[in-house]
């Protein structure tokens, strides 16, 4: 009898987890993004080609991320853990531009899967971070980059879509 009652309990367990919850230790689940589409509100020129763009993709064309993912978020017990990564530019005296990763975590109460308004530092704020589908998040965030259209640093919205490369 005891032995069914266990039976029962963990079918039971079993089917009330939801997607997110695959429990290894006191991770539920590990998920990790690529970007595949990076907006900007308005026309700019950062890597210094000539061309402005509102495709950023086509501005970080030479970006290399040292990493197999640009958003990673830990699912857990206590909260998730959310790691981003953007491009970083770099300018030398000659003008020359250079992209590489430069990251940020986040560490959000159970149940937080939205981000507003939050700062993460004097130039790089989230405006909007939420799930669109099973497999895809967004992200609408203001950076400060150099415009070499204008010649001057501005700071500009982006919008951000992510895509589920691991499950």
């Amino acid at each position: 009898m005891k032995f069914i009652i266990k039976i029962i309990a963990i079918s039971i367990l079993m089917t009330s987890c939801n997607e997110k919850e695959v429990v290894v230790g006191n991770t539920l689940q590990d998920k990790q993004y690529k970007i595949i589409s990076f907006k900007s509100q308005t026309v700019l020129d950062l890597d210094n080609d000539g061309t402005s763009n509102i495709n950023m993709l086509l501005e970080f064309k030479d970006f290399n991320s040292f990493q197999s993912y640009d958003l990673r978020i830990l699912f857990k017990n206590e909260g998730n853990f959310y790691s981003f990564s953007f491009p970083r530019q770099y300018i030398d005296y000659n003008n020359f531009v250079d992209f590489s990763a430069y990251g940020y975590s986040l560490n959000l109460e159970n149940g937080t899967d939205i981000i507003e308004n939050y700062d993460l530092d004097d130039e790089s704020k989230i405006i909007l971070f939420y799930e669109i589908l099973d497999s895809h998040y967004k992200l609408k965030f203001k950076k400060k980059y150099f415009d070499f259209n204008t010649n001057q640093f501005v700071s500009n919205e982006f919008e951000i879509e992510y895509e589920l490369i691991n499950n």
